[in-house]
């Protein structure tokens, strides 16, 4: 949903521009920044992801190995 939002801001400032209004750089910038905002948070989530990922793949590894599993 805010991708579609940050999509239409950019599209409209994009029009503004070519009028060469300074309202085009206000909205160019704050559409940046939501998608920046939302790129950030998605790459944080994969990042966790794959982290408790490799967690759980040594655990499991661990236990395959005979061990016991980290806590």
């Amino acid at each position: 949903m805010r991708t579609l939002m940050a999509r239409e801001l950019w599209e409209a400032a994009q029009t503004l521009g070519q009028e060469g209004s300074s309202a085009a750089a206000a909205i160019r910038q704050s559409a940046y920044r939501m998608w920046l905002e939302l790129t950030l948070k998605a790459l944080s989530r994969n990042m966790d992801q794959q982290g408790s990922g490799s967690r759980r793949r040594r655990r499991v590894a661990s236990v395959a190995a005979g061990s016991r599993p980290e806590e």
